[in-house]
């Protein structure tokens, strides 16, 4: 009995063994197994795919003024910060007037030498006038005395008026030239000057100190380049979307309205200037320099069948495009099965390729694996 047992025991021993011998060989052989691939599926549908071209840039104010004063002297107060809005009129600055002692000097004897210039042409004028009622002179003496006395008049103001300005900046003609006000409306994008700092008039022989950049920012300017390979591609009119990073991604719609005719070299590369003008979106705000993207619509093909470019593969031995078209069951996930297909490309917009043969609608084709 005891002997049977034993012999039991035995076998049962063996078949343990065996049985552990085959979960091993199974464990093995079920690791060494590729787990199945799940492609997505891109479907071969009508779509409208332009095409364009990218150039990089920034965004400008289409109207841009540098505002000058009218009077020499300080900046005694700025009125804005840069970043306000203004509008036609509004005072920017006030500027207090240094007075030219040599200037202050000059103007006094102008004026003086006019005063005795106007003095004696009204006596001459009252003489003339006194023998024109007695008729003793022709009424062409009576005009030329009393054009000759309106004349030294006037001189006498005006010179009264440049020995202001030399005082104060003040003249009769100019208003108040000590405040400098804005000419247009719009945006403070700039204060060259502070409170303090020497300023120079505008005149004939200067142009003038800048106090102030007041832009008109609700119609914009893109200014970007273009590379010479593409340019004859381009042409003004041409719709423009305008993508602004600092403004994550918002677009704003623009017409091409410019694109020159000289290049400039950067890097090595040859490129062209181009511009596209814009209004800004209502409630949009944009600063001057913002740097932008254009994508310029060079073509539009509209409801051809196209496919997600990451559908195509190239053939490395001869570079003709070809597709993998699924056959099995769409809802089968766990087993994919797809057939090569050669295919002919159209155009493309960089992310949807149209496909003037080889597919046809509705088809479902091998993406990118998941």
């Amino acid at each position: 009995m005891k002997e049977k047992t034993k012999e039991n025991i035995h076998k049962l021993g063996w078949v343990a063994a065996a049985a552990i011998v085959v979960c091993t060989f199974w464990w093995l052989w079920d690791q060494s197994q590729e787990e199945p691939v799940e492609y997505a599926l891109c479907k071969v549908e009508p779509r409208d795919i332009e095409e364009s071209i990218t150039a990089m840039g920034h965004l400008e104010a289409r109207e841009e003024i540098m505002v000058r004063p009218q009077a020499t002297g300080t900046i005694a107060e700025m009125l804005v910060k840069a970043g306000d809005k203004v509008s036609k009129g509004q005072p920017i600055a006030r500027i207090s007037v240094t007075p030219n002692t040599a200037g202050v000097s000059e103007a006094k004897n102008r004026w003086e030498i006019a005063q005795l210039q106007r003095d004696e042409a009204k006596r001459e004028y009252l003489r003339i006038k006194s023998l024109y009622e007695k008729k003793a002179v022709a009424r062409q003496d009576y005009e030329k005395a009393e054009s000759a006395y309106r004349q030294a008049e006037a001189e006498v103001r005006g010179a009264a008026d440049a020995m202001r300005v030399m005082k104060t900046g003040e003249s009769v003609a100019t208003a108040n030239a000590t405040i400098v006000r804005s000419p247009i409306s719009g945006t403070v994008i700039d204060l060259p000057v502070k409170a303090g700092d020497a300023v120079v008039a505008i005149s004939e022989y200067s142009e003038g100190t800048t106090v102030a950049i007041v832009a008109s920012m609700d119609e914009i300017v893109f200014k970007g380049h273009v590379d010479e390979t593409e340019v004859e591609n381009i042409r003004a009119g041409m719709p423009v979307s305008i993508i602004v990073g600092a403004k994550k991604g918002e677009t704003i719609k623009a017409s091409l309205e410019y694109i020159s005719t000289k290049s400039t070299e950067r890097n090595g590369t040859t490129l062209f200037e181009v511009k596209a003008r814009a209004s800004l979106p209502e409630g949009m705000s944009i600063r001057s320099g913002y740097s932008a993207n254009a994508k310029i619509v060079t073509n539009t093909h509209r409801g051809v069948l196209s496919v997600d470019e990451a559908a195509v593969e190239f053939d490395d031995a001869t570079g003709k495009a070809f597709v993998w078209i699924l056959t099995s069951a769409p809802e089968d996930k766990t087993k994919q099965e797809f057939k090569r297909t050669p295919v002919e490309l159209g155009s493309s917009d960089g992310l949807y390729v149209e496909l003037t043969s080889g597919a046809k609608r509705g088809d479902l084709l091998r993406g990118l694996a998941k």
